[in-house]
């Protein structure tokens, strides 16, 4: 779920890019999809990942707020470039800090990946308030760049996490062969005693 969520911010991003809206009820489509995927995404991992109580919390609050900000986007009387620059703000920092926790998480897998994750997306939540915006191209530029770069680490963080699992449970299966082995051995050998034996 991960890898379709950092190939439809690249893809967003792309477009940002190569065709700015002039108008903000577009760029507020494409802020608010985003907001919504997000948002739905931190809540099904927080119910289903083997994560603490605390951090399923934390990420199911972070996907409540994010769908919140998409709902503000959609909303006309909220979609001034300074209203469109704080909520998809606020949705990359609530996401990068859900992201760190997972990465602060000892046990967590590919740790390293989710921690710069959850700080690009930090940094990226920064990046309106560090250079203000006065029109919407500009906003498009930045947010389009800026997506493109947290849907990239996405990717990559959802293609580790796979192959990371996919390892464990190919070792998994390899140790219970193992163990069926053993158990198939140690039953011939008992067989084998008992018929001498008796």
């Amino acid at each position: 779920m991960g890898i379709g969520i950092g190939a439809f911010a690249v893809a967003a991003g792309v477009t940002l890019i190569a065709c700015p809206p002039t108008e903000a009820v577009t760029l507020a489509l494409f802020f608010s999809a985003y907001l919504f995927i997000e948002g739905f995404f931190e809540v099904v991992m927080s119910l289903f990942a083997s994560l603490p109580r605390s951090r399923r919390i934390l990420g199911m609050s972070a996907g409540v707020v994010c769908v919140f900000l998409g709902a503000l986007c959609l909303n006309e009387e909220c979609q001034s470039v300074l209203q469109l620059a704080m909520w998809i703000s606020a949705g990359w920092i609530v996401g990068g800090l859900a992201r760190l926790s997972v990465g602060l998480f000892p046990n967590a897998p590919v740790r390293s990946w989710a921690i710069g994750l959850g700080l690009a997306g930090i940094f990226a939540g920064l990046i309106p308030a560090l250079f203000p915006l006065d029109s919407i191209s500009s906003l498009a530029y930045i947010s389009g760049a800026c997506l493109v770069a947290i849907g990239a680490l996405q990717v990559i963080n959802g293609v580790a996490l796979y192959f990371e699992t996919r390892g464990v449970s190919l070792q998994a299966c390899s140790n219970g062969q193992d163990l069926r082995s053993q158990d198939k051995g140690m039953a011939g050998v008992s067989s084998w005693h008992a018929k001498w034996t008796g």
